[in-house]
């Protein structure tokens, strides 16, 4: 080969190098500023000072970042005030979510826009969800080991709180309290439980009320059916061979094949091994149950098999 056609060769074959790494180094870029990270469930963070708990999910769409986010009451006792709250509190209602790194240092946060309503099957509010983008670099996001927020929102009144169904069994034990007007009888009753709702009763619902709650006896305990249950937690396993469903509480649920079996299986491999995917359990005196996945709606029937632990 001659010496011009080497000289030739060299410089194409030089060139050509420039270029590919050129290439490589531009798609190493392009990938680290759109990452591809799978949906991530963020734990569960519990407000107890307004009776509150929180989740958010995050994922990567098109190199941008969305999250989700719920707010919905800290347990069952929360539930009737969360209802009044959210349909007609005109306090503020706001959430600031912030991710960080590893060190607790913030990488990025985001106002959670427009709450939307969640309802059950009732009417009643049960939680607050937003879905949007979420102001925060591909490094940045990348980064991120954990988050908690900032909120404004109502200290909710919990329903069945001992205290208060102790100081409420005395009042209405009380000859003193029985003999008063029921002006005075409305007055204590909103002071004990911050409800709103006995600033509108007449004097004949306030009397109604009070003899309501006397007979036969007052306010009886409430106590759960055998396989009666209500409550939120999250999917741990889903065994599709012999159709039983484990939660993390320690629940188990057999799941016919009719009644969701290709749902669960999906739900079982929408998370990872970390961040499980949240349900909300509700079954009968029989047992039968309704399972809903939290974040998209869908439910599925199933037969509770053994109870959690901590509700035997």
């Amino acid at each position: 080969m001659t010496g011009w056609k080497k000289l030739v060769l060299l410089s194409f074959s030089a060139a050509f190098g420039g270029v590919t790494a050129l290439l490589l180094a531009a798609f190493g870029t392009y990938r680290y500023q759109h990452p591809t990270r799978p949906r991530k469930d963020w734990p569960e963070i519990n407000l107890g000072a307004v009776g509150v708990k929180a989740d958010l999910y995050t994922e990567v769409r098109s190199g941008s970042v969305r999250y989700g986010f719920l707010a919905e009451p800290l347990d069952l006792d929360y539930r009737k005030d969360f209802d009044r709250v959210a349909s007609s509190d005109p306090s503020p209602k706001s959430f600031k979510a912030i991710l960080r790194d590893t060190g607790g240092f913030e990488l990025c946060s985001q106002e959670v826009g427009s709450l939307t309503n969640l309802q059950d099957d009732s009417g009643k509010i049960t939680g607050l969800m937003s879905e949007g983008m979420l102001s925060c670099s591909a490094s940045d996001y990348l980064e991120a080991a954990k988050w908690d927020l900032t909120y404004q929102f109502p200290k909710l009144h919990p329903e069945n709180s001992e205290p208060v169904k102790a100081e409420l069994r005395r009042l209405l034990n009380d000859p003193e309290f029985l003999s008063s007007s029921p002006a005075k009888q409305r007055e204590a009753f909103l002071k004990l439980t911050g409800d709103q709702t006995f600033s509108k009763f007449t004097d004949a619902e306030v009397a109604e009320f009070v003899q309501k709650m006397r007979e036969p006896a007052q306010l009886p305990k409430r106590r759960p059916q055998p396989l009666s249950l209500e409550m939120a937690d999250r999917l741990a396993l889903f065994d599709p061979v012999e159709n039983k469903l484990v939660t993390d509480s320690g629940a188990e649920f057999s799941v016919p094949y009719e009644g969701g079996h290709i749902l669960a299986s999906r739900w079982a491999h929408s998370g990872n091994s970390e961040y499980h995917c949240p349900l909300r359990l509700s079954c009968d005196a029989n047992g039968d149950c309704t399972i809903e996945n939290r974040w998209n709606g869908q439910k599925i029937s199933a037969k509770l098999v053994k109870r959690p632990p901590s509700e035997e």
